[in-house]
């Protein structure tokens, strides 16, 4: 098959930003399909604008999948109008450049739907089929985390585009888990509905590949863990985007909370790695709580989490709203610490539950600092047989329902079966 693949913000492995594209895309290709992916230029995460010069497109090979980079304009770096005014161009260039080539099926993926719409665009154009991948339920996830109200026009907007991109798409991919109950509320009918989740490539977490990539970390993040072991104390790790929805305010609150405990305040240490637009206020919070025992770290390249993590004794997965997980979780940063192998503290609530599922960690209510410490306190009460039992039990899960390689034939399997429906 010739792929088509609209997502605005995909990104090769060599950057930090949404990899599920990319991952599938690169597998496709292992599977002898050829798959273009027309993204956007500025990679916000990492503050960086592929196309340097004045021009407005570039098109680079990545593991075989081609990109075909579109200017982008404005660059932003928050939720205001500008980051609108960036959708609206990406839809209006990724229509006037030609693109070459026949393609057997076109996927506009979300979560904005201008992506989306410019994939629709091009299908009819050349009588293409289409499949519209629903990553995040755009625009209810913007409602959830109290970005914009019911009411609010851009709200309305993309709630009549979403009811026109899956009433025309003859299949829609869903990462979500139970995304299915979200649209049976929105009176669509669930039938072309396919859940394929996000993959981990579990190669990645080969003690060779582990090995190998710990002397690319930063040195004083690698100093600081090893100490940590040296002097017998534990690291709660925490990897991603710092942002008012990943919750990390209470995990501080925790931090001060914990300090004060006799026998283990002096025993742990929380250590945030990631960057977003909470960071500094993150940082202020430490020093007010005077929390000698909480550390922050700029973000590091995605193909190195697996050593990082391999450093670490626990992982702590948390939100900011209980709202956010009404469809499930589908969380790449949490399938990290699950192949990883690393006993969990999943400090949210959803309608699924991967580490309850696996039993490969601790879940305790979100929003509750108190709630937190007495997970920590279970874990670390744990023996040593009875943890390498939960992280055994996280690698299994992943292999079972989360292998990369496993998903990409799933989802190739019901790209043709598209086809194959004339």
């Amino acid at each position: 098959m010739n792929i088509w693949y609209f997502n605005h913000y995909s990104v090769p492995s060599n950057y930090m930003g949404n990899r599920r594209t990319f991952d599938f895309a690169a597998k496709f290709v292992e599977l002898g399909h050829k798959v273009t992916i027309i993204s956007s230029s500025f990679i916000r995460r990492s503050n960086i604008d592929v196309i340097e010069n004045k021009g407005l497109m570039k098109s680079e090979i990545y593991r075989g999948v081609t990109y075909l980079w579109l200017k982008a304009f404005p660059k932003y770096y928050k939720n205001d109008y500008r980051r609108l005014l960036n959708m609206l161009f990406y839809l209006i260039t990724s229509q006037i450049f030609h693109l070459n080539g026949e393609p057997d099926i076109i996927i506009g993926s979300s979560p904005t739907p201008f992506a989306a719409f410019s994939g629709w665009m091009w299908a009819k154009r050349l009588q293409t089929k289409f499949v519209f991948e629903v990553r995040d339920l755009w625009p209810q996830v913007s409602i959830d985390l109290g970005m914009f109200d019911q009411g609010h026009p851009l709200v309305k907007f993309s709630y009549l585009m979403e009811e026109f991109l899956y009433s025309k798409a003859h299949l829609v991919i869903t990462s979500l888990p139970l995304a299915s109950k979200y649209f049976q509320k929105r009176g669509f009918k669930t039938k072309k509905l396919v859940h394929i989740p996000n993959g981990i490539d579990l190669n990645d977490f080969q003690e060779s590949q582990i090995q190998k990539k710990i002397k690319d970390l930063p040195t004083s993040l690698v100093n600081l863990m090893k100490s940590l072991k040296v002097h017998d104390k534990k690291s709660i790790i925490c990897i991603g985007a710092l942002a008012h929805y990943c919750g990390a305010e209470v995990v501080l609150k925790a931090a001060f909370l914990i300090k004060s405990i006799k026998g283990i305040g002096d025993k742990i240490a929380f250590i945030f790695v990631g960057d977003g637009p909470e960071k500094d206020k993150l940082l202020s919070l430490k020093n007010t709580y005077k929390l000698e025992n909480v550390f922050f770290y700029p973000s590091i390249h995605r193909t190195l989490v697996p050593s990082l993590l391999s450093l670490a004794d626990f992982a702590i997965f948390s939100v900011a709203t209980s709202s956010y997980g009404a469809y499930g979780f589908n969380s790449n940063k949490l399938y990290d610490y699950l192949a990883a192998g690393v006993p969990v503290i999943f400090a949210a609530e959803a309608s699924n539950n991967p580490v309850n599922e696996s039993r490969c960690g601790i879940s305790t209510s979100t929003q509750n600092p108190k709630a937190i410490v007495e997970a920590i306190k279970y874990l670390l009460s744990l023996s040593s047989e009875e943890l390498d039992k939960m992280k055994k039990r996280g690698r299994q899960y992943m292999l079972k329902y989360h292998d990369l390689s496993m998903l990409a034939h799933q989802y190739v399997s019901v790209l043709k079966g598209v086809l194959k429906n004339k």
